[in-house]
């Protein structure tokens, strides 16, 4: 702007008047403005604008400005008469505030003033800024005088610097306001942000997640139904292309088909043929006999005249040839359902059912063979005899016309041309067992072997047959009174267990009444009518296991009731009642449970009982079923324990050692009643050995401990071993053999177990030395003799190969607990003791003894 002067008027012309006043007028002002304080500092000069492609910019020197082009400052003219910058953004913002002062009545109609600018040269003075508000026009001055000078500065200007510095202060102050603001502003953003994160989480644990989670569901369920059409959509294109290709073959192979003369002489012999054709008298004969064999069972049951023939017959019979060349041999429809198997249906029901079972299972049998016998299937015939059929195969016709399989290559049922595909097999479903009813039928229909009326008419008679007391009497009539109400209504299958176990209750009062009195053939019969039920209705047991006091009643009165009939040794009765027991507790004890059985307080009252039935004078039956009872003890994990926690009082042929009572009973009853004449009761030794084997499952320290169980089993095993080579076939048949050999196998591995399960291992010489009973005084011996024929001997000759196979496999262990007791010389003396003798008479021999004779000549 200093190059513009169109508001300047050249031809002004100061004198010396004017210039002495001009001057007078600048040092009062500059007099003045040294009393004043120092003015702000002074706001940094403004360039002149540039102009731009788009608009003015600020020039150099300018405040960086945030503010938009209208917010730039305008040239106005100031107090003084100069011209100057107008910022905007002080003007507004001090209007805005309202604390700037009122400004004079001149100052009302301009512009704000600014510092002004130096112009052509000049230098002018700096204008106060104040924070008056900028007029809405600007009046030019007509003629304005030529800026050769610095004006002086008006009287308003002390009053603008004052504005300015309480602007500026203000200014300071609400940067510092904005500034506190914007931090708060922050603050409140993030904790509005942390709000909404929370609540974003909070709202996806109950719906966002499961929304998701649906949405994916029911991606992954459109995902499978795509897959599934698919595989559906291949499946069935896999199987039309199937039938086509199966369809294809069939029909090639038909039109392929080169049937030998011999064939077709016999499909053409099928119709009336011009000349006859001779049978076989094989044929022939076959034929005859099939027919007598069926006019024979249809004259074994008196037939009634039918107006209405066979349903199978006729059809057979009145087929024609061309119905039966409609369906094409080998094809099939794979829209329809896979062709049953072509039987008839029965009707057991009339005074007609035997005629109707004769004549549609024998008679189709008879005609298989005169008019189908082009089929090539075997025809599965059945006979009934007592509601069971039997499948009788027949053979295929020798003289086939088409040979096809019953089943193709991938597993379909081929259709024949017979007529057979009207017949459909009809299968009655299966009713379930009424338990309810099975429980009444035995328990009214049970017979015992010996009896001869049923189990619960000597129930009804037990009062009168063992003579009872007036109360039990009664108990007992009740309790019979009761089971047969419980039974009234067999066929409502509902209530089944309480039935079952108001029977099973009162069954157990009858029982108790036996405990005091002696043995009878009616105790018997219940306790076998017991032992059907468990064994037909293996669910009775858990009825069977009802508690009282910590102890299942039913077994503890069976256990009483043993330890009173075995007082009775000479009679019949008690032996039966026994061993009629011991079966019922046998079954009981495999269907028992661990845990069950845990519960029960079998040691040592209730196993003293059994053991004590442990004597030669009982029967080779009763003792068998008592081994069998002790195994199954033993296989109980949670009593192998407790059987051995008991301590015979005395002690084994006067020892000083302890043993416990189970133990002590079973190898004293070994020890006394073993021997090589035992071949009948091997199986109840077997299950002795079984019982120390189940107990080395766990208890295995005590068997080694024991003085008895190691003597026992070696025993055992010599004695078996010598009686097996002593024999020469005479009295020991095979089956005897085998029975010895398996007994010797068991009872050796059980020995070897427990000999090198100790660490270290056991000193055995010793073990079979210190052992005190009068049987084992020779043990040593017999060990020698006996492992020393089962480990170097021959197997003798008169057994059979399995059994000299079975022996030489045992040979390995015989020999290996031998070099444990035997070793050094007497080992090597054992085994050439059982060597093959050298032949005195061979030429190897007689010149070793020559040169022997010549080595000793030289010698001396």
């Amino acid at each position: 702007m200093d190059d513009i002067d169109d508001y300047f008027d050249d031809d002004l012309v100061l004198d010396e008047r004017a210039l002495a006043i001009l001057d007078r007028e600048e040092k009062k002002f500059l007099s003045q403005k040294q009393r004043e304080p120092p003015p702000p500092p002074p706001l940094q000069t403004v360039t002149k604008r540039q102009k731009t492609r788009d608009g003015w910019s600020p020039g150099v020197g300018s405040r960086p400005r945030d503010h938009e082009f209208d917010d730039l400052p305008e040239i106005s003219v100031s107090v003084d008469g100069n011209y100057g910058f107008t910022d905007s953004t002080l003007t507004s913002g001090s209007s805005n505030l309202g604390q700037a002062p009122l400004p004079s009545p001149r100052q009302a109609s301009q512009y704000t003033t600014v510092p002004p600018r130096a112009q052509s040269g000049r230098f002018l003075p700096r204008a106060q800024p104040g924070p008056q508000p900028a007029v809405s026009a600007v009046q030019p001055r007509p003629s304005p005088a030529p800026n050769t000078r610095p004006r002086n500065p008006s009287s308003h200007v002390p009053n603008g610097s004052n504005s300015q510095l309480e602007l500026q202060n203000q200014i300071t102050q609400l940067q510092a306001q904005l500034q506190e603001l914007k931090n708060e502003n922050q603050k409140i953003q993030e904790a509005l942000r942390e709000a909404t994160d929370i609540r974003y989480v909070k709202e996806g644990e109950v719906s966002i997640l499961p929304q998701s989670h649906a949405a994916e569901i029911a991606k992954m369920k459109a995902a499978r139904e795509e897959l599934e059409a698919k595989q559906k959509q291949m499946e069935r294109q896999m199987k039309e292309e199937t039938e086509r290709l199966k369809t294809q073959f069939m029909f090639k192979a038909k039109a392929s088909l080169r049937r030998p003369p011999s064939t077709r002489a016999v499909k053409i012999s099928k119709n009336a043929p011009a000349t006859p054709v001779r049978v076989p008298n094989q044929i022939h004969a076959w034929r005859n006999n099939q027919e007598a064999e069926v006019g024979q069972r249809l004259s074994q049951t008196p037939l009634r005249n039918s107006l209405k023939p066979s349903p199978r017959v006729p059809r057979v019979a009145r087929k024609s040839p061309e119905i039966a060349k409609r369906s094409l041999l080998g094809f099939q429809n794979a829209f329809a359902a896979t062709p049953h198997k072509a039987t008839a249906k029965l009707d057991l029901k009339g005074k007609g059912r035997d005629l109707s079972r004769e004549a549609s299972i024998e008679l189709p049998h008879q005609l298989s063979q005169r008019l189908l016998p082009l089929a090539s299937t075997p025809v599965h015939q059945r006979s009934v005899d007592s509601f069971d059929f039997e499948e009788n195969v027949i053979d295929n016709a020798p003289g086939s016309d088409d040979f096809m399989p019953n089943v193709d290559e991938d597993g379909d049922s081929i259709m024949f041309d017979d007529g057979l595909e009207g017949v459909v097999e009809e299968v009655e479903p299966i009713e379930p067992i009424n338990r309810k009813l099975e429980l009444s039928r035995i328990i009214l229909t049970h017979i015992h072997k010996d009896a001869k009326e049923t189990t619960f008419q000597l129930l009804i008679n037990l009062p009168y047959l063992v003579n009872l007391s007036n109360p039990q009497a009664r108990d007992c009539t009740q309790a019979v009174q009761s089971i047969l109400l419980a039974l009234s209504n067999p066929l409502d299958d509902t209530d089944y267990t309480s039935c079952a176990r108001q029977v099973i209750k009162r069954l157990v009062i009858i029982l108790r009444c036996l405990l005091v009195v002696n043995p009878c053939f009616a105790a018997a019969a219940l306790f076998n009518l017991l032992f059907t039920l468990t064994l037909s209705l293996p669910s009775l047991t858990k009825f069977l296991e009802l508690e009282k006091d910590n102890d299942l009643m039913f077994l503890a009165v069976l256990f009483d009731l043993l330890d009173h009939h075995k007082a009775f040794l000479s009679s019949d009765d008690a032996t039966l009642c026994l061993r009629e027991m011991l079966l019922l507790l046998e079954i009981l004890l495999s269907n028992i449970s661990d845990e069950t059985i845990s519960r029960f307080n079998l040691i040592p009252n209730r196993i003293t009982t059994l053991l004590s039935l442990l004597n030669a004078s009982r029967s080779d039956d009763i003792l068998e079923v008592l081994g069998r009872v002790l195994l199954l003890l033993t296989t109980y994990s949670s009593n192998q324990a407790r059987i051995l926690v008991s301590i015979q009082d005395g002690n084994l042929e006067g020892a000083g050692s302890k043993e416990p009572t189970f133990l002590h009973h079973i190898t004293a009853y070994i020890l006394d009643n073993f021997s090589g004449n035992s071949i009948q009761r091997l199986e109840t030794y077997g299950n002795m050995i079984g019982c120390f084997a189940q107990l080395s499952l766990s208890q295995v320290e005590q068997l080694i401990q024991s003085t008895t169980v190691i003597p026992t089993l070696t025993y055992m095993v010599a004695t078996m071993t010598m009686k097996l080579w002593n024999d020469d076939g005479h009295n020991i048949d095979s089956t005897g053999s085998r029975s010895i050999i398996r007994f010797i196998n068991q009872t050796l591995f059980l020995l070897h177990h427990l000999v090198h399960s100790s660490e270290p291992i056991i000193r055995l010489h010793d073990k079979l030395q210190h052992c005190l009973h009068q049987n084992l005084a020779n043990l040593v011996h017999m060990f020698v003799v006996g492992f020393g024929q089962l480990s170097y001997a021959d197997p003798p000759d008169w057994i059979d190969a399995e059994g000299k196979a079975q022996l030489e496999f045992l040979a390995e262990f015989a020999r290996d607990l031998l070099d444990l007791a035997v070793d050094g010389p007497e080992s090597d003396s054992v085994w050439a003791a059982y060597q093959m003798e050298p032949d005195n008479d061979s030429e190897t021999d007689d010149e070793e003894r020559e040169a022997r004779l010549m080595e000793t000549d030289m010698q001396s």
